[in-house]
């Protein structure tokens, strides 16, 4: 992903919340998400078994709050929040409320 100049332009357009992002665009980030937000799903369940400790967890969940709270990334995110388990939605939708309430 780093190594990819234009996914590195993407990335840094949708965190400045570029109003001309186009419909490929955002979909070729909506896809992105979906893979880091899996992967992130994964953790939390393993956070959960006690499999992966739960700092460790914290620290991928406030990884996942930075893409997540741009205005694409926001769209996104209430969207497709069925494709998810329903406590890992809690955890990201809660967290991402208070981030907007600071």
């Amino acid at each position: 992903m780093v190594q990819d100049p234009s996914m590195v332009a993407l990335i840094q357009r949708v965190a400045d919340n570029d109003p001309d992002l186009t419909a490929p665009e955002i979909a070729r980030y909506g896809y992105l998400l979906t893979t880091f937000v899996r992967r992130g799903e994964s953790a939390y369940f393993q956070s959960r078994e006690g499999a992966l400790q739960m700092e460790t967890w914290v620290g991928i969940r406030e990884t996942l709050l930075l893409p997540l709270s741009s205005n694409t990334g926001r769209r996104w995110w209430d969207t497709v929040q069925t494709r998810f388990t329903g406590d890992y939605v809690d955890e990201l939708t809660k967290a991402l409320s208070e981030m907007e309430s600071t």
